[in-house]
């Protein structure tokens, strides 16, 4: 993933955001590739598992990311959609493998939340509220990747928001990793989702596929590019 990054955003990067961060293994990647540059770089994480949040700190303490007085990683335990402990940041990079089905989210709590920029997530697409809080976390330019189950490239309930990411610009890339390469999921194979904030024309397919069985990815793909057309309202006469 941050290889990825590295190849989209060339440019000087100064801070790191994991809202889903776990034990710290993107962070950790993430300072180890970038340590070293003319401007130390910042890793912000936070997770809802406060074990997991005291392995991170420890982790990035012992691999010297953390700066001599820790304020070059700031992990904060809690839950971020309910409770953004960045709230207000402009990081550069996004990283996150979020939680995947989880459906006790605060749906209805979090209906007017200023992140749901393309909509509502519905209650059943927790992954795109999660793809939604780390596009509005973004600086201009910043880029983002995400890693979720296939299934949420395709899901009836989350075509509006999905058209909306990728008309917009924001949705880059959707590729389609092989089934050895799952993160935190257990799924039998996953998906990356590639945004940037500030593009110029989204291109006209945004699907790579990794995987050697690409009939389901294909078939999301043609919905992605359908809705953008079936979506956008006809001319005026």
């Amino acid at each position: 993933m941050v290889k990825i990054v590295a190849l989209l955003h060339p440019g000087e990067v100064r801070t790191v955001l994991d809202p889903a961060c776990g034990s710290g293994t993107l962070l950790a990647c993430a300072g180890q590739h970038w340590h070293g540059a003319e401007s130390e770089v910042q890793l912000l994480g936070q997770d809802s598992d406060h074990v997991l949040t005291e392995l991170t700190r420890a982790r990035l303490a012992v691999e010297g990311l953390a700066g001599e007085d820790s304020t070059h990683a700031v992990v904060v335990a809690g839950d971020t959609l309910r409770a953004d402990a960045h709230a207000g940041t402009q990081a550069d990079v996004v990283l996150c493998n979020p939680p995947a089905n989880e459906r006790d989210w605060d749906h209805a709590e979090l209906a007017t939340d200023p992140r749901w920029v393309y909509g509502q997530p519905p209650r059943t697409e927790p992954e795109l509220a999660w793809i939604q809080h780390a596009t509005a976390a973004l600086a201009p330019g910043g880029v983002a990747v995400l890693v979720v189950q296939p299934s949420v490239a395709a899901r009836r309930a989350g075509r509006r928001i999905r058209s909306g990411l990728l008309r917009s610009g924001v949705l880059r890339t959707v590729i389609a990793l092989p089934p050895a390469r799952p993160l935190r999921t257990v799924s039998a194979s996953i998906c990356g989702f590639c945004g940037r904030k500030v593009l110029p024309e989204p291109r006209t397919s945004p699907w790579l596929t990794g995987s050697h069985s690409s009939t389901r990815y294909e078939r999301g793909a043609r919905n992605l590019t359908r809705e953008t057309s079936t979506d956008r309202p006809s001319p005026s006469r």
